[in-house]
C-alpha cells in the first residue's frame, strides 16, 4: 500500500532528523506504521452480528459488535455498522470506506512527520522532547483538518 510506504519513509526521516539534531536517542517517540491486513485481522477475538438493515435487494448495513486485542493485550469491545453487498449470490462486507479511512490516517500521520522533521532541521526545538510534543500536536492538527473539525 503506497500510503504505508509513504508513512514509513516519513517516520524514518523524522527519526533521522531527531538523531541529526539531538544525537542518537530512543526511537520510542514515533508511532508504529499502520499494520498490514493479516496483523489487523489477527487482533479480532470475536465478531457478533447484532442486526441487519436491508437497504436494497443487494445492499445491507450490518451492525457488528467486535472484540479485539488492543495494545498490551487489552480487550476492546466496539459496535460499528458496516455496509455489505451481495455478489454472485454471496454477501460480502464492503470495506471500501474503512480502507479509505486507513489511508487518510496514514497520509495525515506522514504529513505530521514531514512537517515536524522540517522544523527540527530548521532548529525550531531546543530538545528531542519538544519535537516529540510538536509531532503529537501536528498529528492532531492534521487529523482535525482532514476530518473537517
Amino acid at each position: 500500500m503506497a500510503a504505508r510506504s509513504t508513512l514509513v519513509a516519513a517516520q524514518k526521516d523524522f527519526l533521522a532528523a531527531l538523531d541529526e539534531r539531538f544525537g542518537v536517542g530512543p526511537t520510542g517517540g514515533g508511532q508504529s506504521p499502520i499494520a498490514d491486513r493479516k496483523t489487523v485481522l489477527s487482533r479480532f477475538v470475536d465478531i457478533e452480528l447484532i442486526g441487519v438493515e436491508q437497504k436494497t435487494a443487494n445492499e445491507a448495513r450490518l451492525r457488528l459488535k467486535t472484540i479485539t486485542k488492543g495494545s498490551g493485550d487489552r480487550i476492546v469491545t466496539k459496535e460499528d455498522t458496516f455496509p455489505a453487498v451481495e455478489e454472485s449470490g454471496e454477501w460480502k462486507l464492503d470495506l471500501t470506506d474503512l480502507t479509505r479511512g486507513r489511508i487518510l490516517i496514514a497520509d495525515q500521520r506522514a504529513a505530521a512527520y514531514k512537517q515536524v522533521a522540517q522544523e527540527v532541521r530548521a532548529g525550531a526545538f531546543k530538545d528531542r522532547s519538544s519535537a516529540l510534543v510538536a509531532f503529537v500536536k501536528a498529528q492532531r492538527a492534521h487529523s482535525a483538518a482532514g476530518t473537517g473539525k
